[in-house]
């Protein structure tokens, strides 16, 4: 009976069709990257890193965070702050994402005389924001990379 089900409700057709957009963008800026020079590319990810850099640049701590009377109301404020900072650094990597891919790709062109496929950019998607999702917590992806690094 669980299998009839699962044909409807494939978490893999799911996750596909979530990241099927992104690798359209990427697919579109390919020819684009192209026409780049050298320079001109390592350029282009040199802005793109400082972009993100930007984006992920700490709040200062607000004053009633430093100084409110009640510890757990300032450790609730430090919380919002950190959870701030990383929806903002989240939505500028997921906004770099195609580029970063179609930049990457041209790269790898060029030196190995060799293009990726679209499975690739897709994979690739799917674990740089997997940590993002709700599935999988900053917690989750921590524990997956010290059972990595492990190995």
């Amino acid at each position: 009976m669980l299998g009839f089900l699962s044909r409807f409700v494939d978490s893999n057709d799911r996750e596909l069709h979530r990241i099927q957009p992104l690798v359209d963008r990427t697919n579109a800026l390919e020819s684009e990257m192209e026409a780049r020079s050298e320079a001109e590319l390592r350029a282009f990810v040199d802005e793109l890193r400082d972009q993100i850099r930007d984006a992920g640049e700490p709040e200062e701590p607000s004053d009633d965070e430093r100084h409110h009377p009640e510890l757990e109301r300032r450790r609730e404020l430090a919380k919002a702050r950190r959870q701030r900072e990383h929806d903002r650094l989240q939505a500028a990597m997921d906004e770099a994402l195609p580029e970063v891919f179609a930049a990457t790709r041209e790269a790898m062109r060029r030196t190995l005389k060799m293009r990726h496929f679209e499975t690739s950019s897709s994979l690739a998607a799917s674990s740089s924001t997997r940590a993002g999702s709700p599935r999988c917590g900053p917690a989750r992806a921590r524990r997956r990379r010290r059972r990595w690094l492990r190995r």
